[in-house]
């Protein structure tokens, strides 16, 4: 017994600590419930712990959200009891004691400075809404996709599709510029079918390899696909360049004096998910889903300097993104200041130390 109130007292000493350390609240990860097979389009159901369960209700998610819950009231629930488990408790201590560590090497370390002042001059709230739809848009949990560096910070616009026969969403992050001209990425033969936007921007927008895109308000484009939310003031479609009728179509527009080539913006790669994909990283709080007025109107009109360093994109970058994940409230705001990890060995300590309850997932499989 006297070991138990031992451990007891040790583990009320670290939620403590977590509890009054937002920092170290966002370096607290469950493990998935379930996970989403690409190869058989199915979920994966994975085998849960008591560890797990407690982690996963303080989180609301295999990544921390904000909410009233605190460490020390779920642990004070679980472990006062008669029967109170002390294998589970060691393995809650060395779970909350390795984000604390994390979190105090964290600190110590020379991060990299994020823009100084945000990018956006509106100020209008966000609201998280879980079920999204065209107009929605992702805000990336800051340690949810360290290993992916184009969804890392991102702000991802969401277009879901009408058809019922449809499952998949198409999205395009908004806040990545590159360091890269179309002039630049395309072959010299290709030049003369865009030479009114040879000078403009590239975006990457996703992952996902395909042709370029654009970002336009022209609802009669080349099989358009919505981006904008239903009582947005504007309205934004993107369509895939997939051959030089496609691209005629937006220099056309050029020619009419309906748009300046400026106001395009174009993508390389783009984002998919699966619909059921989409909601299950959703409920694992991969991503804060939000809406809010003229989103994507808002980030089309950010002006990225020609000559800015990969160093001043990427602080633009961040900068969007800190500034939408500050406008979900004060409790998201510690989440928005969540230190912009320099390139070095302890990003990749970090990244293994979040990446370690993915290992022998295999183990962790359901049975049929």
């Amino acid at each position: 017994m006297d070991v138990q109130k031992s451990l007891y007292r040790s583990v009320c000493r670290a939620t403590r600590r977590i509890d009054s350390d937002s920092l170290i609240k966002a370096l607290i990860v469950a493990r998935p419930q379930r996970l989403w097979d690409r190869n058989k389009g199915k979920n994966i159901l994975l085998k849960d712990d008591e560890i797990n369960r407690l982690i996963w209700k303080f989180n609301q998610g295999e990544f921390y959200k904000p909410s009233e819950n605190t460490v020390t009231s779920i642990v004070r629930e679980e472990f006062r009891r008669d029967d109170g488990d002390l294998n589970v408790a060691f393995a809650a201590l060395r779970r909350l004691s390795d984000a604390i560590y994390m979190s105090e090497a964290l600190q110590k370390q020379e991060l990299s400075s994020t823009a100084s002042s945000p990018v956006l001059a509106n100020k209008s709230s966000l609201t998280i809404n879980q079920e999204f739809k065209s107009g929605s848009v992702l805000l990336t949990h800051p340690i949810s996709c360290l290993s992916q560096e184009a969804f890392h910070r991102s702000v991802i616009a969401l277009s879901t599709s009408t058809d019922p026969n449809e499952d998949h969403v198409f999205g395009l992050i908004l806040n990545k510029p590159q360091n890269l001209t179309i002039e630049k990425i395309l072959l010299p033969r290709w030049h003369k079918h865009f030479d009114h936007f040879l000078q403009n921007q590239i975006y990457i927008g996703g992952v996902v390899h395909g042709p370029l895109a654009v970002l336009h308000q022209f609802a009669d484009a080349p099989e358009p696909y919505q981006l904008s939310l239903s009582t947005d003031e504007k309205t934004y479609f993107f369509s895939f360049l997939k051959d030089e009728e496609d691209i005629q179509f937006f220099s056309q527009k050029v020619d009419e004096q309906a748009v300046k080539p400026e106001e395009l913006m174009f993508f390389t790669k783009y984002s998919c998910w699966a619909d059921e994909q989409l909601r299950i990283e959703l409920e694992r709080n991969v991503w804060f889903p939000v809406e809010g007025k003229d989103i994507v109107h808002e980030c089309s009109k950010q002006e990225v300097g020609k000559d800015f360093t990969d160093e001043q994109l990427s602080e633009f970058s961040n900068s969007m993104w800190q500034d939408y994940v500050s406008r979900l409230g004060p409790a998201y705001e510690t989440l928005a200041e969540f230190p912009s990890l320099v390139k070095g060995e302890f990003e990749q300590r970090l990244a293994q130390f979040l990446d370690g309850h993915y290992h022998s997932i295999e183990e962790l499989m359901e049975e049929p």
